[in-house]
């Protein structure tokens, strides 16, 4: 039996020491994370090995700190919370990313 081995590159900022910037896997692949003035997790970017970009995944939040809504293409789901804070609805859609 032969044993799977992963290697990947963890790269980190300045402005954000303990926020990985990028991964960086053995077969070329690397994402990117972005993060928005609050220092939430925004957007992330994959480039394959033969620079081959999927499309960015978006991240929303509301201004209590909530994640709101995740975007991929076409694909999108969507958090609601009640009066307390609690997530009461998680909703999958396929359509069009609102703007």
């Amino acid at each position: 039996m032969n044993a799977t081995t992963y290697s990947h590159l963890y790269d980190y900022s300045d402005k954000q020491p303990h926020a990985v910037s990028s991964i960086t896997s053995d077969n070329e692949a690397t994402q990117q994370y972005i993060y928005d003035a609050n220092g939430r997790h925004s957007d992330t970017v994959r480039e394959g090995k033969w620079g081959v970009q999927t499309p960015t995944r978006k991240l929303h939040w509301d201004a209590y700190g909530n994640l709101t809504k995740i975007s991929q293409g076409l694909v999108s789901q969507h958090y609601y919370y009640d009066a307390k804070g609690n997530r009461s609805i998680k909703n999958n859609k396929l359509y069009p990313e609102e703007r």
